[in-house]
C-alpha cells in the first residue's frame, strides 16, 4: 500500500474567497461544461439574513479543494491531465471501481488542522470553507450514509472535517462546507454518474440518491460539527427546484444562521457566487456577492 507523505500544503488547492457587498446572471443550464451547471440566471437574494453583515464586512476567506484527486496531482495511469485537478476522474475517464479503490492509498498523516487554520488567520482570513464532498462522491468526513469516506475507505480512518471544525472553533475562525449536491460520479443514482446505471434506471431515480445520501450527509454536516457559517453548494445543473427547496429547509431548520450560496439552484441563495476565477473589472451591481 502506498502511503501519502505529502503535507496538506502539497495536497490542497487553497483559493481565496473575496466576499463583497451588495442576482447575477449565470450561464444557461445545458448540462454540459462546468460553467453551464452553476445555477439559475437570477437569484432572489435574502437581504434580511442576519449573517450577511459579517459576510459583507469580512471580505476575505480561504476556500480549500482537497480530496483523492489532490493525491493524484493531475496524473492518472502515467498521463498528465491539465485543467482542474478535482475533475480528473471526469477528464481521465477513470472507471468508478478504479477511482474508489484509489482511496486505499489516501493517508494524509501530515494533515495539521491547527496549522492550516493559523495560516489562514495570520493571512487575515476570517472564514474557511472546504470540500466535504466534491463531484467524485468521496467524503472527507464520517458518514453513515456512505462507505466512500475517509473514515471507512482509507487507512487514515479519522474524520478530517471534525479536526478542522475544532481548530476553527479554537482559533475563532468561521467554518463552512462545500458540498456537491447534484453531481456524484460514483453513486449509481447521482447526477452524471460515470458508470453503468442500474437496470430500469430513469432520471426520477435521482430521488434515491438525494434522499439516501444528500439529505443524510447534509444533515450530518449541519449537526455534527458545531456552528457552520456557510454551506457552499455547487453545480445544480438541471436538478429540479424541489431538491434545492429541501436543502434550504434543512439549513433553516438545523443552522438558521448559516448562509447558503446561489449555486444551491432553484433560484435560492442568500448571496451570489460569481463564476470560478471570475474577477470582475468593475464592482458588479448585483447585490451581495463573492468571487473565487
Amino acid at each position: 500500500m502506498k502511503t501519502s507523505t505529502l503535507s496538506w500544503k502539497s495536497c490542497a488547492t487553497a483559493l481565496t474567497l473575496l466576499l463583497s457587498s451588495y442576482p447575477l446572471l449565470h450561464a444557461a443550464d445545458k448540462e454540459k461544461g462546468m460553467e453551464e451547471m452553476w445555477g439559475e440566471d437570477t437569484v432572489a437574494i435574502n437581504a434580511g439574513h442576519p449573517s450577511l453583515k459579517w459576510f459583507v464586512e469580512d471580505k476575505y476567506a480561504m476556500f480549500i479543494h482537497w480530496g483523492l484527486y489532490s493525491d493524484m496531482g493531475g496524473i492518472w495511469d502515467g498521463k498528465t491531465y491539465y485543467g482542474i485537478g478535482e475533475w480528473i476522474m471526469h477528464m481521465a475517464k477513470i472507471p468508478v471501481d478504479d477511482y474508489k479503490a484509489y482511496a486505499s492509498q489516501f493517508n494524509p498523516q501530515k494533515f495539521d488542522a491547527k496549522e492550516m487554520v493559523q495560516l489562514a488567520k495570520a493571512a487575515g482570513m476570517k472564514t474557511i470553507v472546504i470540500t466535504s464532498k466534491h463531484h467524485d462522491g468521496f467524503a472527507l468526513f464520517d458518514s453513515a450514509a456512505s462507505d466512500f469516506t475517509v473514515t471507512k475507505a482509507t487507512p487514515y480512518k479519522r474524520d478530517l472535517m471534525k479536526q478542522l471544525a475544532d481548530a476553527c472553533a479554537e482559533e475563532g475562525i468561521r467554518f463552512g462546507f462545500y458540498y456537491s449536491q447534484n453531481q456524484d460520479w460514483t453513486e449509481p443514482y447521482g447526477g452524471n454518474y460515470k458508470g453503468e446505471r442500474p437496470a430500469g434506471y430513469t432520471p426520477e431515480d435521482f430521488d434515491i440518491y438525494f434522499n439516501e445520501k444528500v439529505v443524510p450527509q447534509v444533515t450530518e454536516l449541519l449537526t455534527n460539527y458545531g456552528d457552520i457559517a456557510v454551506i457552499w453548494f455547487d453545480t445544480p445543473g438541471s436538478m429540479p427546484k424541489k431538491y434545492s427547496a429541501k436543502l434550504v429547509e434543512l439549513v433553516t431548520e438545523l443552522q438558521p444562521d448559516c448562509l447558503v450560496n446561489s449555486r444551491i439552484g432553484g433560484g435560492y441563495g442568500d448571496y451570489v457566487s460569481l463564476g470560478d476565477m471570475h474577477i470582475p473589472p468593475v464592482r458588479p451591481n448585483v447585490g451581495v456577492w463573492e468571487t473565487v
